[in-house]
């Protein structure tokens, strides 16, 4: 089990640079957080959104997206239960879209 002051420390250097973050890096961490069964607190969860959505926006400018690391996040955040609002799946499915 991770120590928690550790995790909270973690949690605000993320929410702090998560825009540096690859898209395939975005997904890798979400995946580790399930994986570890950590919760991501909410404000971390929010940063680590609005990071992913800079990064798969309607310019898709970023060489690093790819429909991997999309499909990835997508099946992390189905699998942790997170229920995405239509604007954000709309988004999601249209950079999946993108590299089909």
């Amino acid at each position: 089990c991770m120590d928690q002051n550790l995790f909270r420390a973690w949690c605000a250097a993320f929410e702090r640079d998560a825009g540096v973050y690859s898209t395939r890096d975005l997904a890798d961490i979400l995946e580790a957080v399930y994986m570890l069964q950590l919760q991501l607190p909410s404000s971390t969860f929010e940063a680590w959104k609005s990071a992913f959505k800079a990064k798969t926006g309607p310019y898709f400018e970023y060489a690093e997206n790819s429909r991997m690391s999309v499909r990835n996040a997508m099946w992390v955040i189905a699998m942790m239960g997170v229920r995405l609002s239509q604007e954000e799946f709309n988004m999601w499915a249209a950079a999946f879209t993108r590299f089909a």
